[in-house]
């Protein structure tokens, strides 16, 4: 972690995991929006929403006015023009330890001294390391943290995507361990 921080390559990925679209800012009081905080800081932009079953990357970069770093950024990972980036963010993803929390806001004050303030709730946060269990080609190296979602994945019985989770971080052993455990329920599109 302390040799090189590659923050012109780090994003930050939000996937929508449900069967229905996610609006990233407040039903009634929609100006007020979603946002990440601790290691990096960002606001989503008003009447954000992630597709269901989709994501959203943010990126330490504005993807609208730095047209060339966006469509190398693109390039460099293969991400499709569908996919919405978002950014720039506040602050860097450290290669060491880190923690990354998004916020949601809540209803906004209306009385009292803290009239016209919007509190805001914890919806997620991840706390990430250079040591174990999470892997260490992240630091620096080019590859993705997905270890949380490959173990959160297996729990919840969804295979497949816990094996690509699996083999996206290089954790070849419980990629193969899955994959041997679950043979004769697996089938392949």
């Amino acid at each position: 972690g302390d040799y090189w921080n590659n923050f012109e390559d780090e994003y930050i990925e939000l996937r929508n995991i449900t069967g229905f679209p996610v609006s990233l800012y407040h039903a009634t009081h929609t100006s007020n929006t979603w946002k990440l905080d601790r290691a990096v800081e960002f606001p989503f932009p008003p009447n954000t929403t992630i597709a269901a079953n989709a994501y959203v990357l943010v990126v330490n970069f504005n993807p609208l006015t730095h047209t060339a770093q966006r469509d190398a950024f693109r390039a460099k990972y293969g991400i499709s023009a569908a996919i919405p980036l978002f950014g720039p963010y506040k602050g860097d993803l450290s290669n060491g330890d880190e923690t990354v929390a998004l916020y949601q806001p809540d209803t906004p004050e209306n009385s009292g001294a803290n009239a016209g303030q919007v509190p805001y709730v914890l919806v997620d946060q991840v706390r990430y390391n250079d040591q174990a269990p999470w892997p260490s080609t992240p630091d620096g190296f080019g590859q993705s943290l997905h270890r949380a979602a490959a173990a959160w994945l297996e729990q919840e019985g969804d295979v497949v995507e816990a094996v690509r989770h699996h083999q996206a971080a290089g954790d070849w052993a419980p990629a193969a361990r899955l994959l041997v455990d679950n043979y004769l329920t697996l089938t392949m599109d």
